[in-house]
């Protein structure tokens, strides 16, 4: 046989043997029959049910019950006595009677220090005369002169101030809150307060700063009979 037609017939053989593998293949895939003319059917899908299994409880074993051991008795301690040598009686120092014949004296025997007489703190509040336990007093009579030219005229007149005292009596302002007639008796009423001396006003004991209003009365002199 010649080398072409060998060629020819294997190459067939090849050819039929793929499709063969193919169509069997294909079969398999779409459940189609391999005998010519049988219906393929559909393969069915497998069906399973999952049944739970019964596993059997096994009762624990009961715990055993733990019983505290019984307490051990403990010996008291007895506490040892500490001996603390008592202190000797603290003896009071007396000087030596001096050779001089001066005096002697004796130590106290508390040795407490003599207590300091200290001062009241300075109360700094102005207080007004009706919150006052003691009002203020003038040491002396407030009589102001009359003014020459009041005096001439025969003026009368009066000046009512408001006074701030402070804790040691002495004035530390004056300030005019009335005068009738104005113009006349202002400049010496308030030269005679300011040159006043008072007792200051207390309170809870204590001298305190204070206000208070003070009328001063002005009246012309008499002149002196020749």
């Amino acid at each position: 046989m010649e080398e072409p037609v060998i060629r020819e017939v294997v190459g067939s053989r090849i050819v039929t043997a793929v499709a063969l593998s193919a169509a069997l293949h294909l079969s398999f895939i779409y459940g189609i029959a391999p005998r010519p003319g049988a219906r393929a059917r559909p393969i069915a899908p497998l069906a399973a049910r999952l049944i739970p299994e019964m596993i059997p409880e096994t009762p624990a074993p009961a715990a055993s019950r733990l019983t505290p051991a019984p307490p051990v008795a403990v010996e008291p301690v007895t506490p040892s006595a500490l001996s603390v040598p008592a202190a000797a009686p603290e003896v009071p120092l007396v000087s030596t009677p001096p050779s001089n014949g001066a005096q002697q004296f004796e130590r106290r025997e508390d040795n407490a220090l003599p207590k300091a007489d200290l001062p009241f703190p300075v109360d700094l509040q102005w207080y007004e005369g009706r919150d006052l336990d003691t009002y203020p007093r003038a040491n002396s009579s407030l009589d102001a002169p009359c003014p020459a030219f009041a005096q001439a005229e025969g003026v009368r007149g009066t000046v009512t101030l408001l006074l701030a005292i402070d804790e040691t009596g002495a004035v530390h302002d004056a300030s005019i809150v009335n005068t009738e007639p104005p113009g006349y008796f202002e400049e010496a009423a308030l030269d005679c307060a300011r040159r006043a001396q008072f007792a200051p006003g207390e309170k809870d004991g204590h001298p305190v700063r204070s206000r208070i209003i003070v009328k001063l009365r002005f009246a012309p002199q008499d002149p002196a009979p020749r």
